[in-house]
């Protein structure tokens, strides 16, 4: 299960480390991330920008945009990466604490990129020493560490370039959009329901019961049917490969896309793809 592969600091520093499985993930991040690559490779795509991000590097994933990453093991090392969340309770916090410095800053441009890969620095280099022992889940971390390694990456940010100021803090929230439209047309991205609601500004209370009320399933079993029905078409059309048809619709284990279209069709996905060339 993917939650035996994360653990994380206080809801803010999540580690991810699993074995030699190819992810193919679209995102709209619900909170700013520095992610950190201990091992293993990113491909990250975004509009018609793709990049590679290696072990050693830091990418900074900006919230409410759309990115395809595709995480997997390199050079025979599993993947394992250390994610800082960037919470906006945390950034007005950081704001009040910082205000006279963060008022010097007049940059007005904001980082336009997706993914943007931080240069290395002393700041950076430092937050990774501290945060690697902690891959080790049996680690416990000291009261108050992940909220001061947060604070530093933040600082971080703003000291390398101005245009991250105005990136970080800006709160404005989410708008309540129409849900049956934005799950039509988002549905094949892997997104939590916390997700989900959070992007069509509600929480998961209202969103599940604004839910229903367009559908008799719950929001899982109308995502998973939806999915797999997208996935059965392309694989009648031939449209690439099975890997590719289940990380596209919204899937990110070919196991359980197996099992789950087993269990609405009646047949698995290569006997769907095989009937194409009868």
């Amino acid at each position: 299960m993917l939650e035996d592969r994360l653990h994380n600091l206080d809801n803010r520093i999540v580690f991810s480390c699993f074995l030699n499985d190819d992810w193919l993930n679209e995102f709209r991040m619900p909170h700013h991330v520095l992610l950190f690559i201990y091992e293993g490779i990113m491909h990250v795509e975004f509009g018609t920008t793709a990049m590679d991000v290696k072990p050693g590097q830091f990418v900074f994933l900006r919230r409410d945009h759309k990115v395809l990453l595709h995480k997997t093991s390199y050079n025979g090392k599993a993947w394992k990466s250390i994610n800082i969340l960037l919470k906006n309770d945390t950034l007005r916090k950081y704001v009040r604490e910082h205000k006279e410095e963060i008022c010097r800053i007049r940059e007005k441009r904001r980082i336009e990129e997706s993914a943007f890969i931080i240069p290395h620095t002393s700041e950076t280099e430092s937050i990774y020493r501290n945060l690697v022992p902690y891959l080790d889940k049996t680690l416990s971390a000291p009261e108050g560490f992940s909220e001061d390694i947060v604070n530093r990456a933040i600082s971080a940010l703003v000291g390398m370039d101005n245009r991250f100021c105005p990136t970080l803090f800006d709160f404005v929230d989410t708008w309540k959009i129409n849900l049956a439209d934005f799950m039509e047309q988002n549905f094949t991205n892997d997104m939590t329901l916390k997700e989900f609601a959070l992007y069509t500004g509600r929480s998961l209370a209202t969103f599940k019961r604004d839910f229903a009320k367009f559908s008799n399933m719950s929001p899982e079993q109308w995502l998973t049917t939806r999915r797999l029905d997208k996935a059965y078409d392309l694989l009648k059309q031939g449209v690439g490969n099975i890997s590719e048809i289940c990380w596209s619709v919204g899937f990110h284990n070919r196991s359980h896309f197996t099992i789950a279209f087993k269990r609405q069709f009646g047949v698995v996905p290569s006997e769907v793809k095989l009937s194409n060339f009868d």
